[in-house]
């Protein structure tokens, strides 16, 4: 849909760690996260644009990282990614990052993003319970 690469590592289903009330917030988090790197790399207007998913279970904690290599956040708008209603794009937008940060938040997690001109990286943990479930 939105025209560019993305590569998920390890082909995986989150299914298999996580329960049904935290796969529906995994969804919320990846979906505009992934949603952003692509549309973020397709910018880039060179047809080399692209973006990744990456996520990895390990010591009760499920990692994911979600990077593109196209614009990069602007440093002055760093600290108002996560803010509802707000947005470069243009009026009646600006909700996709909040909610990935309520939807971290109620799984008890964290987000982390680094930015810079051509690279973008979100990193979210979400701990898990005993047995694999959130």
């Amino acid at each position: 849909e939105q025209g560019g690469t993305l590569t998920v590592w390890p082909e995986r289903r989150w299914g298999t760690i996580c329960g049904p009330g935290v796969s529906h917030e995994l969804v919320t988090i990846s979906g505009n996260l992934v949603d952003k790197a692509l549309e973020s790399a397709r910018k880039r207007g060179d047809g080399k644009g692209e973006g990744a998913l990456e996520v990895c279970d390990a010591g009760g904690t499920l990692r994911a990282r979600v990077w593109d290599n196209g614009e990069g956040i602007r440093a002055k708008t760093m600290d108002s990614i996560f803010l509802r209603g707000f947005s470069t794009k243009g009026e009646n937008r600006g909700t996709g990052l909040y909610l990935v940060r309520q939807a971290v938040g109620l799984l008890g997690g964290t987000i982390d993003v680094e930015s810079r001109p051509g690279a973008t990286a979100f990193t979210f943990a979400i701990p898990l319970a005993e047995g694999g479930e959130g």
